[in-house]
């Protein structure tokens, strides 16, 4: 990775970290931030395991929804800053 990526990523990961809440102050160079007010982009996400892990689809969505009812889905969420 050049130094100038490198730059960009770190900017760009202190920006989202100010804009978390994890981060009093951050240098940038030169950014602009805009705010939106209606979601833009929807992802859908999946679950990556390595080959030969013995865990079904069945207990992994069971696992996922314990995540939920007990809260700890939201809290994780929140860290982020994503709306679940």
């Amino acid at each position: 990775m050049s130094i100038i990526n490198s730059l960009k990523m770190n900017e760009n990961v202190n920006i989202r970290l100010i804009l978390w809440g994890k981060m009093d102050i951050a240098i940038v160079t030169q950014s602009e931030i805009l705010i939106a007010t209606k979601m833009d982009q929807e992802y859908q996400h999946s679950i990556l395991l390595r080959k030969n892990i013995n865990l079904s689809v069945t207990k992994m969505n069971m696992l996922l929804d314990k995540l939920v009812e007990s809260g700890a889905y939201n809290k994780i969420m929140q860290k982020y800053g994503i709306t679940p």
